[in-house]
Order: structure tokens, then sequence, then C-alpha cells
């Protein structure tokens, strides 16, 4: 009986997955899952949306994540968290 080599992440049923593939199959179900958050615009938001992920050639989903990390390092969110973050390992270590 011949093996058969898939060439995709998720096998299909019935068909057999070689050693490679299969290790391929788990580090990606081990991946970390992306949360996903509903945004509501209004009419003009959602104008100024694709306008602007024309203009960037992203998608408006890219476009809204990098507006929200520019937001927060411009209020320095991301600052505090590393420095609050490695504050409690500190500790922990103690």
């Amino acid at each position: 009986m011949k093996r058969r080599i898939v060439h995709c992440n998720s096998p299909c049923i019935g068909q057999r997955v070689d050693y490679q593939s299969g290790l391929n199959l788990q580090k990606w179900l081990e991946m970390p899952r992306k949360c996903i958050a509903k945004v509501v615009l209004s009419r003009e938001q959602k104008e100024i949306l694709n306008e602007l992920a024309r203009r960037l050639g992203i998608s408006e989903s890219e476009t809204l994540r990098t507006a929200l990390m520019d937001y927060a390092k411009e209020l320095s969110l991301i600052k505090e968290r590393m420095h609050r973050t490695s504050n409690q390992s500190f500790e922990v270590k103690r």
C-alpha cells in the first residue's frame, strides 16, 4: 500500500499523513489563536477606514490593528505593560 503525502495543514478524512506532515499539523494546532474583536462604526467612520486601507494598501482589519498599536504607543501603554511585566517576573524570581 502506497503512502499518500498530504500537502496541506489539515488532512481530509480518509487520507494518510506522513510523519513530517503530522509534525506540521501538530505545530499548527499549538499556535496561539488570535482574538477577535467586533467593531461598530458609523457610515462616515467606515468610509474613512476604507480610504485608509486603500491608501495603505492593506486590509481593513490590518488598518485597525495598526491604528490601535500606534495609539497605544502614543499613550506609552506598551512601555507601561512591559515595565509591569518585568516587575512581576522579578518579584516571582525572589
